[in-house]
C-alpha cells in the first residue's frame, strides 16, 4: 500500500485579504481573486530580509500563483485579522522556514507600479544563531549586498521586480535606521 504524505487539508474557503479605501482604511475582507478581479485595492507586504550587510532576495517557483522570473522581496497580501508585520513574519515563515527577528514598520504607500495596491515594507532581520553559510536555503534564494542591489537597479533591472526596484529608491533595504511610516496619499 503506497504512503501518503500527512499534507494539511486544503482550506474550504480561500482566505481573505485586507480591501481599503483610498486612504488604505479597511472596509471588506474578500478573496483575492475575487480583489484581483475587481480591480479593487488591497493590503500587501514586502519584507526586505537582511543577514550580515546582504538582502535575501527570492524568486518564486515557477507555476505558483503570481509567480515572477524576477528576483523578488518575500510578498504576501494581508490576511483578514492579520497585522501587517503578522502577515510579513508568516511570508518569512512560509518562503525560508524560520521566524525573522526585529520586524520594523517602514513605510507604506501605493506605488504607481503597485495601483490599486498599498505596499508596507517591512525590515526584519535573520535569527543570529542561523549562520546562513550552513543553512540549506532554498535555491531561489540569492544573497545580494547593497552595490550589488545597485548595480542590478542601474544595469539590469529588468532582473528585478517593482516592488524591489520600488523599496530600493528608498535605500531602506539594509536595515537602516527607521523613519516614520509616510501616510499614504
Amino acid at each position: 500500500m503506497p504512503r501518503r504524505s500527512l499534507q494539511p487539508p486544503a482550506p474550504s474557503t480561500p482566505p481573505l485579504v485586507e480591501v481599503v479605501d483610498a486612504h488604505d482604511i479597511p472596509f471588506a475582507h474578500m478573496p483575492l481573486s475575487s480583489v484581483l478581479r475587481q480591480k479593487l485595492a488591497y493590503r500587501l507586504v514586502a519584507v526586505a530580509l537582511t543577514h550580515e550587510a546582504t538582502l535575501l532576495v527570492h524568486k518564486p517557483q515557477a507555476g505558483t500563483p503570481g509567480s515572477l522570473s524576477v528576483w523578488d522581496l518575500i510578498v504576501r497580501p494581508v490576511y483578514q485579522g492579520e497585522s501587517r508585520i503578522g502577515a510579513g513574519i508568516r511570508a518569512v515563515e512560509e518562503t525560508l522556514k524560520f521566524t525573522p527577528v526585529r520586524v520594523e514598520n517602514h513605510r507604506t504607500e501605493m506605488p504607481q507600479a503597485f495601483a490599486p495596491v498599498y505596499v508596507t515594507l517591512l525590515q526584519a532581520q535573520v535569527p543570529p544563531h542561523l549562520h546562513l553559510s550552513t543553512l540549506p536555503l532554498p535555491p531561489e534564494t540569492l544573497r545580494l549586498d547593497a552595490d550589488e542591489l545597485n548595480g542590478l537597479c542601474q544595469g539590469t533591472p529588468e532582473l528585478l521586480s517593482p516592488t524591489l526596484l520600488w523599496a530600493n529608491t528608498y535605500q531602506d533595504l539594509f536595515l537602516r535606521p527607521c523613519r516614520a511610516v509616510r501616510a499614504p496619499r
